[in-house]
């Protein structure tokens, strides 16, 4: 009987991270596709409509999800109560989006095709935090790899015909399929209720550490959407994404042993904060080559070498900062962590509107990483978080 639960706990796992795996990065296998029997530039064209829809969903999600499963975790009784208040309230933000892209200088049936996709999305991400909650992680998986499946599956078909509006219409298809398996494996949960200004007023702190950490992320690569051209933004989209891939694996070494972490005394917490930086030097050269191997003989893109040693610095200032989140989280010092973040994305914003015209694809990166440098300077100058984790 321990072995049976111990397997199933195992499933459960595993089935988990890889469906969190191909919900973030899923992107990165469709740009290799695309990439590969089209051209980076159709890439960029595609990403500035992904752009759109993440930068759009990061203010429509209005932090619900993490908002939602410590409600879910505090108040189980009031589940679909707190879900439908959550889901009515931000159905307001999506009718402001839409007539956004409804005003969006676009060929009108692009325009109809990002309504969709909007749309859909809305009704996914609404499902978000009652998988993360009971925790269906096969079922969550398999509808991932359905919509990858929907996406790649005529793009290999048409190959040389795709245009931007095709692929931008299976981007909608894949979501509107995660839409529809969604609503109805979860359609007990549905019931309306009225928009609610508390839940926004509730709710905010989570919106501020989301989208901080979306815009600490996506500010090199939104200078890049608009100082260069359609080819350099696929490019960097894919290599940054692989950066960002990297960070991904960095925490899923942690995540594993939150529980423990958080309850760490000072001295213990002091030494294993040094391990992982130490590894973190060794983890992050065999990331940057894996990298490497990956944008040269996968996507056989040319990208500079420089682009390379900015990578390296980026990926290791992770390590150096990743487990004071755990030391601020437990000191309950989370708008701090966002603040720290904010200061980061605004700082990868302006130099990046310095760097990127002049150096180019480096330039975009160097920005990223020193913003990144600020952040960790940020983290250890103020001790309160490893102070708090006595």
């Amino acid at each position: 009987m321990k072995f049976a639960g111990a397997l199933k706990k195992f499933k459960l796992v595993v089935a988990g991270g890889l469906a969190r795996l191909l919900a973030s990065f899923g992107t990165v296998i469709v740009s290799l596709v695309i990439v590969r029997i089209q051209s980076p530039a159709l890439w960029g064209q595609v990403v500035a409509y992904v752009i759109l829809i993440d930068l759009g969903f990061s203010i429509v999600g209005w932090g619900a999800t993490p908002y939602l499963v410590r409600e879910f975790s505090l108040f189980p009784k009031n589940r679909i109560a707190a879900w439908s208040r959550a889901t009515a309230s931000r159905s307001l933000l999506l009718v402001a989006l839409l007539l956004f892209i409804a005003l969006f200088p676009a060929a009108g049936t692009l325009r109809l095709t990002l309504i969709v996709w909007a749309v859909a999305r809305f009704i996914y991400q609404s499902f978000e935090p009652v998988v993360q909650f009971d925790r269906p992680f096969v079922f969550s998986l398999l509808v991932e790899l359905g919509a990858i499946c929907v996406i790649l599956v005529p793009a290999l078909l048409l190959r040389g015909q795709l245009t931007v509006q095709i692929v931008v219409a299976l981007f909608a298809l894949g979501m509107v399929l995660r839409a529809l398996a969604s609503a109805w494996r979860f359609r007990s949960t549905i019931r309306w209720a009225q928009p609610s200004r508390q839940f926004f007023l509730d709710a905010w702190p989570f919106l501020l550490l989301m989208f901080s950490a979306m815009l600490q992320q996506r500010a090199d690569l939104y200078n890049v959407a608009l100082f260069l051209n359609h080819g350099d933004v696929g490019t960097y989209q894919v290599f940054s994404s692989l950066l960002l891939f990297c960070h991904f694996l960095a925490s899923m070494l942690l995540s594993p042993f939150a529980k423990n972490i958080f309850r760490l005394p000072e001295r213990t917490f002091v030494k294993l904060e040094r391990r992982f930086m130490s590894s973190g030097t060794v983890l992050s050269g065999l990331s940057i080559a894996a990298v490497y191997g990956v944008v040269h003989y996968l996507y056989r893109l040319d990208v500079p070498t420089g682009m390379y040693l900015w990578g390296y610095f980026y990926i290791l200032i992770y390590y150096l900062y990743a487990l004071r989140n755990y030391a601020f989280g437990k000191a309950g010092k989370q708008v701090q962590v966002s603040l720290f973040t904010l200061a980061g994305s605004v700082a990868n914003l302006s130099l990046g509107a310095l760097m990127t015209p002049r150096f180019g694809l480096e330039g975009a990166l160097a920005a990223a990483t020193l913003s990144q440098c600020l952040v960790l300077s940020l983290y250890h100058l103020r001790r309160v978080g490893t102070h708090a984790a006595n």
